[in-house]
């Protein structure tokens, strides 16, 4: 059952489900209700996450610029082991640039409304693409090496 708010604050604002205002939710963290305690654990372990991950972040950059050189030297190895895709890669910028090709902003396979990439299933002809959102590229790519 909900508490009732004292401070006339939720009609207005509200924190949780519940219908507690900011001022009654703090009132209950502290004392440790229950509920309160469990989504202050969650919201710890995700704070702990992010700190976690933006980290990592921190020490990938460094180390990227502490070693640009051999990064530089990888990308050229790749570019020149990989010179068609480079160039289908390439005419597929250059006619987006131009408005030859429009970029959708759909996935062809689920539909989805997000950041789009083109998947070139044979790089001798640059211009066919199937467009595909992040995680259906990688699902195609995946599944193609498996199979």
């Amino acid at each position: 059952m909900a508490k009732k708010c004292t401070h006339n604050l939720a009609e207005q604002e509200t924190a949780c489900a519940d219908g507690m205002c900011p001022l009654c939710l703090a009132k209950d963290l502290i004392s440790g209700n229950d509920k309160c305690v469990k989504m202050r654990r969650k919201l710890e372990a995700r704070i702990k996450t992010l700190k976690d991950k933006l980290e990592r972040g921190r020490y990938n950059k460094k180390y990227y610029q502490q070693n640009i050189a051999y990064f530089r030297i990888k990308q050229q190895q790749w570019r020149q082991a990989n010179k068609n895709k480079v160039f289908a890669h390439g005419k597929l910028r250059d006619a987006i640039l131009a408005g030859k090709i429009i970029k959708p902003s759909k996935c062809s396979r689920c539909g989805k409304i997000s950041f789009i990439q083109g998947h070139h299933a044979n790089y001798s002809k640059p211009l066919i693409v199937e467009w595909l959102c992040i995680s259906c590229h990688r699902a195609k790519h995946y599944t193609r090496k498996v199979s």
